[in-house]
């Protein structure tokens, strides 16, 4: 029950580090909300499902990651400093969400059989 616990309270801290990453959008010289609600909405409407044990929203998760991850390694090959270690952080971010994610289904799914 711990390692759940622990399982889910690492997913939401990445998740939100996520929508950290994407403040950059805010700082820059043209900030676009509609470029930010597109990469922090489809993150924040599965953030609020996460806490429940429910297959579907890890799922999602697991798709939705895809796209952060290729988001990061276009920073990775950006000019500005920031950007690339922004990008390698959420690469890394990235991976190990998607790891938690798979660990997670997996044990849900022993829960019901």
């Amino acid at each position: 029950m711990r390692e759940i616990l622990v399982l889910r309270l690492l997913q939401v801290i990445l998740a939100l580090l996520f929508v950290l990453f994407t403040l950059p959008l805010w700082l820059s010289e043209t900030p676009s909300i509609g470029w930010w609600l597109m990469q922090v909405l489809p993150l924040l409407l599965i953030l609020s499902q996460l806490h429940k044990p429910l297959r579907r929203p890890l799922q999602w998760l697991g798709f939705l990651v895809l796209f952060y991850f290729t988001a990061g390694v276009l920073q990775m090959f950006s000019i500005d400093m920031f950007q690339r270690w922004s990008g390698t952080l959420n690469v890394l971010g990235c991976c190990l969400l998607f790891a938690l994610a798979i660990v997670r289904l997996r044990q849900l799914r022993s829960f019901r059989e």
